[in-house]
């Protein structure tokens, strides 16, 4: 029981130190932040409009919101994954890491977790202006935060497997930007996967996020409960879905560290 508490203490100290470094690079880098939180109003409009035929009714925004809202956490774990291993990589910082006690994997999740509150408070402040400009009513109970939290774990699993990708090659954020935009089409945040062909759909319901937002939308505007969830196999499929990314993340960035480490590739940028 000490060994746990201990082992509890000292992840407690690294997430409060690296909520503190996150905390001090937003106030040094607010403008930066606040302009990217307006961007990414003007680009979730800009698709509703685009695609839409310029229409912005308030009933067909909530279910959009939600799904842009879910898209955009998946969106910010990818972008700093590729981030922080390509500026570690280039800081000759990333080499350290790795002589780390703790293995790697362990320093980025605590890094998703020091940095899910300043991301949720970015999330929100989009969410409630979209809310305000639209009219849009989206209501909100304790079944779709557990919903997301279960969400979050195959989204924090499909990052490992970037970041895996991301110490072998470095410089990935090209490819992280093509798989964010891939996950905005195809998860069902702007277009809806029913309207899709049957093989396309296939694909859309196995990628991460998009089980998620399938369930929390059933939950928030069909009046559905966690049972009726569990009834009709949906949140049976989003935790098995989430299982099976944060296990694969997890042995996916383990090999690829242990080829880097054995090729002695891990500095080289």
């Amino acid at each position: 029981m000490k060994n746990i508490l201990n082992s509890f203490y000292k992840i407690s100290i690294l997430i409060l130190n690296d909520i503190n470094l996150i905390s001090l690079m937003y106030r040094y880098y607010k403008w930066s932040a606040l302009a990217d939180t307006i961007t990414s109003i003007l680009d979730f409009v800009w698709w509703i409009l685009l695609l839409d035929n310029g229409s912005l009714t308030s009933e067909k925004i909530g279910p959009l919101a939600i799904g842009y809202f879910i898209w955009f956490y998946a969106y910010l774990f990818i972008w700093d994954t590729t981030y922080f291993i390509s500026e570690s990589s280039q800081t000759g910082v990333l080499e350290q890491l790795f002589l780390n006690p703790n293995p790697f994997y362990s320093k980025l999740i605590i890094r998703y977790i020091a940095n899910i509150p300043f991301w949720t408070l970015q999330n929100l402040l989009i969410l409630l202006t979209l809310v305000a400009i639209t009219g849009a009513y989206i209501p909100f109970n304790l079944a779709s935060l557990l919903v997301f939290i279960i969400t979050i774990f195959g989204i924090v699993g499909f990052s490992l497997i970037i970041a895996g990708f991301g110490i072998i090659f470095k410089k990935t954020q090209s490819f992280a930007y093509l798989i964010t935009n891939i996950l905005l089409f195809l998860n069902g945040s702007i277009l809806p996967i029913e309207n899709m062909p049957f093989w396309l759909r296939q694909i859309s319901r196995s990628l991460p996020s998009t089980q998620g937002i399938i369930v929390i939308r059933e939950l928030i505007f069909n009046n559905k409960t966690l049972l009726d969830c569990l009834y009709d196999t949906s949140l049976i499929f989003l935790i098995f879905n989430s299982f099976i990314y944060f296990a694969l993340g997890l042995i996916v960035f383990m090999l690829c560290q242990k080829w880097v480490q054995n090729k002695g590739i891990i500095g080289h940028y």
